[in-house]
């Protein structure tokens, strides 16, 4: 028997599961032998990793002016404005928000992040 919180799963040698967060499941067995009754307990972790990201804080520039954005955190990006680098130079005409995502290259996990680049007048 598999037990998530309040969830049972039945009677099944195995389960498919795929948690957004880190969870663990308990799964319950008996030996129902001549000899005894015993039952077995353990517990599996289901360890989720996603990737972290920082895209900044917010930035702030007049019309014409441009913007170097920079993301931290894993290795593989993608900007909403296609580019695929850590950092990106964008220059709006008007406020814009940029989204990043990274992909983790080891379990395919996402992290997503965004920064808005406000654009003043030019006075």
């Amino acid at each position: 028997m598999w037990i998530n919180g309040n969830e049972v799963s039945g009677e099944a040698d195995s389960i498919l599961v795929s948690p957004q967060q880190t969870t663990e499941y308990i799964v319950s067995a008996w030996d129902n032998t001549c000899y005894a009754f015993t039952p077995f307990t353990d517990t599996i972790p289901v360890i989720v990793n996603v990737p972290v990201i920082d895209a900044g804080e917010e930035v702030a520039i007049i019309r014409g002016e441009t913007a170097l954005l920079s993301v931290s955190g894993d290795p593989e990006y993608l900007w909403s404005n296609g580019e695929n680098t850590q950092q990106i130079e964008v220059n709006p005409l008007v406020t814009t928000y940029y989204s990043v995502l990274s992909v983790d290259p080891s379990n395919g996990c996402i992290g997503f992040d965004s920064v808005r680049v406000y654009v003043g007048m030019n006075e």
